[in-house]
């Protein structure tokens, strides 16, 4: 199945799921019952990953914080890493 085919059918059952929605319904109600409609089988490889864009991007225009982006896993562990790291301690650092 082709990228474009994945994302239609991403769309088509977030958007199937979104009409049984309230508007004003809390934002972990909203991303559970988006999360039930995933319809691609095991959450791995690339449906899974088109399956996350078009969540982001439908949560997106419902939420009050920003998305942020999208990070492939090896990106992912690369800022964990960088977040991780100890950073040496500047000489004269305070003393000046």
């Amino acid at each position: 199945m082709a990228s474009a085919t994945w994302r239609k059918v991403a769309r088509e059952a977030i958007d199937k799921a979104h009409a049984g929605l309230d508007r004003d319904i809390a934002m972990k109600d909203r991303k559970a019952a988006i999360d039930a409609v995933y319809p691609f089988g095991p959450r791995m490889y690339h449906p899974y990953k088109i399956w996350l864009s078009e969540r982001k991007a439908y949560l997106a225009r419902w939420s009050d914080e920003p998305a942020g982006p999208l990070l492939s896993p090896l990106d992912r562990a690369k800022a964990a890493y960088e977040a991780a790291r100890p950073r040496p301690a500047k000489e004269n650092e305070g003393h000046g």
